[in-house]
């Protein structure tokens, strides 16, 4: 009873600590708004959460209310206040706004009065563009922005306008009058602070020519162009002659580079109860700024290694060389990718090395499309024998010719920390056929992210990938090397690497031809600092064939991790438990039969970098 009585206690004086005070205000509140959001009312108010109860601060707050609804056109709105205690232990005051927004004024006509300078249709084109049926004060700062930009971009750089509202019967009158202002050519395009970069590689991101009429939108491009080659912490421009008028001006860029030589560095570490702990190592050294023309080397390797067998089960060897403006088009660069891949698993060992090469073609900052031809020499064997007579037909040295295209649709706000967007990447590859080689497959796959912000600090983040494979022609089956594998730090967490799907006779993992992946997480950040929290649930499973795809074999893993941002992305530590172990397939002397999938007592730790997607 004691112990109670001291808890209780402590509780009371935990919430006395947090009271308000008696006539404080907690919370402001708006009632019947609905031309105009809660934030713009709430700027300029004069009242404030934290502040004591005063009737003459409140009527002023209402004034100022009704100022701004008449301001914008709604003549007969009126507002009053209402103070009610707030329930609780903590008290203090809610203060509620009472808004009665009455009609809002129609917009009966926009005219605009200039010089006859620029065409007529191109003005009622932008007036047709922000056509509205009520008007306001924001509508007028639409007209005016908008308006001095068409001129701005054909040449009258020093335009001034001047918006007169006229209130009738019948609704507003806008009228702009415009004052054009002398035309203005550009007389010279000058970068400075370019060093270690060519200059001509910034020029060659300019839309514009020297001579022509100014145009500022063909300037804000170039700008965005110059930085968006990601060689550069900021890239600004000036124009000198624009205070004195001048009808000839020099537009001046203005660029910091960046460091273009990078190293990067990850290790990530995934424990599993059940055994095969394993630890995975990235480096990579790159120069984004090769022979200072923007093109751009990396060189890198990535290995995992397996604790229990006490050996590396992959390695991959890569050099990536990327060609920006191939044949001098923007937008259009050339890809060549040299690769040595090994995999030392229990149930197969291979070697493969080849090349990719590729051109991708850049629509704008959103889209983007790629292809290329891949060609791969790889080397299979000690197959399991316990493995299905089609795989155990693929052993040996095998030649793969395979075209590809892939489309990629990226909207997100921040490629590495997303907040809200969608990104989705298609991808088909066709080996074999005409091309020659020994393998005959084909294989597509499909990845969507979506991302929405909830709050400041809440994001919910959603991804689906599928992925879809099988030979053709000659060839009996997908190579085990080309198969989709489920299961880890980056798909199924919960689940061993690689280890939802289909397994051979002495229960390894050989991969399938069906992948279907599901993740949703919840992520918390934690006030200001740089730790996160992670909420997740990841659902899927690989099937040999789709023949035998069924959703009730679903597995599904669920947990909760803590998150770090480094300059190089989140360091991420996940928990993750198997919540359904699924139904996967063993492969059998009559083909693969489906059984209960066994995970032991399932629950991995994930230690990893950057979000699973």
């Amino acid at each position: 009873m004691v112990q109670r009585f001291i808890a209780l206690t402590l509780c009371l004086t935990t919430l006395a600590g947090y009271a308000a005070e008696e006539d404080e205000i907690v919370r402001l509140a708006f009632e019947g708004n609905e031309y105009f959001a809660t934030e713009t009312l709430d700027v300029g108010l004069g009242v404030r959460v934290g502040q004591l109860h005063s009737e003459r601060r409140l009527e002023r707050a209402a004034e100022r209310l009704e100022t701004l609804y008449r301001d914008n056109g709604f003549f007969e709105a009126s507002v009053g206040t209402r103070v009610s205690e707030r329930f609780g232990l903590r008290g203090g005051l809610i203060v509620y706004f009472e808004i009665d927004e009455g009609p809002p004024s129609p917009l009966a006509e926009v005219r605009v009065n200039h010089d006859g300078l620029l065409d007529q249709a191109l003005i009622d084109e932008l007036l047709a563009e922000n056509t509205t049926e009520i008007w306001t004060l924001a509508y007028d700062d639409l007209l005016e922005v908008s308006l001095r930009r068409l001129f701005a971009d054909n040449g009258y750089l020093y335009v001034s306008i001047v918006v007169e509202d006229h209130f009738t019967e019948e609704g507003v009158r806008v009228v702009l009058n415009v004052q054009e202002g002398p035309r203005v050519r550009v007389g010279a395009i000058e970068i400075s602070g370019n060093e270690p970069i060519l200059e001509r590689v910034v020029r060659r991101e300019v839309t514009f020519e020297s001579g022509g009429w100014i145009n500022l939108s063909a300037i804000y491009e170039s700008q965005r162009n110059i930085y968006a080659t990601g060689v550069f912490t900021n890239a600004g421009f000036k124009i000198p002659e624009r205070e004195e008028r001048a009808e000839v001006v020099t537009v001046r860029f203005e660029v910091e580079p960046d460091k273009t030589r990078w190293f990067s560095f990850t290790l990530g570490y995934e424990y599993s109860q059940t055994g095969g702990s394993g630890a995975v190592f990235e480096a990579a050294w790159g120069d984004d700024n090769l022979f200072g023309n923007l093109q751009r080397l990396e060189v890198g390797a990535a290995f995992r290694y397996n604790f229990a067998v006490g050996q590396f089960e992959r390695e991959l060897y890569q050099a990536i060389y990327r060609e920006p403006w191939l044949l001098s088009l923007r937008g259009l660069s050339g890809r060549l990718r040299l690769y040595l891949e090994r995999e030392r698993l229990a149930s197969y060992k291979s070697d493969s090395y080849g090349f990719d090469l590729g051109l991708d073609y850049a629509f704008n900052e959103q889209y983007s499309v790629g292809g290329g031809l891949r060609f791969e020499r790889s080397n299979l064997w000690e197959v399991s024998q316990e493995a299905s007579s089609e795989d155990l037909e693929l052993q040996g040295y095998r030649n793969t010719t395979a075209p590809y295209v892939q489309f990629v649709i990226d909207l997100r706000d921040n490629a590495f920390i997303p907040s809200r967007g969608v990104y989705s990447k298609s991808y088909l590859e066709v080996a074999g056929g005409m091309l020659g080689g020994d393998n005959d497959y084909l294989k597509a796959t499909q990845e969507l992210n979506g991302y929405l912000g909830l709050s400041d600090s809440l994001i919910l983040a959603l991804h689906a990938y599928t992925g879809l494979g099988g030979p053709y022609d000659d060839s009996v089956a997908l190579p085990i090397y080309e198969r989709f594998f489920l299961g880890g730090s980056y798909s199924l967490r919960g689940f061993p690497e690689r280890s939802v799907g289909p397994r051979d006779a002495g229960d390894e993992p050989v991969g399938g031809a069906v992948a279907l992946l599901a993740n949703a997480e919840l992520r918390l950040r934690l006030g200001e600092s740089d730790f996160s929290l992670g909420f997740f649930t990841d659902s899927g499973m690989v099937w040999p064939g789709f023949d035998q795809f069924d959703l009730t074999d679903l597995a599904l893993g669920i947990g909760a991790g803590l998150r770090y941002m480094t300059p190089i992305g989140p360091l991420r530590l996940d928990i993750g438990f198997v919540a359904v172990p699924g139904r996967t397939y063993l492969s059998g002397a009559s083909g693969y039969e489906p059984t209960d999938a066994d995970h032991g007592d399932g629950w991995q730790i994930h230690l990893a970098l950057g979000h699973i997607f």
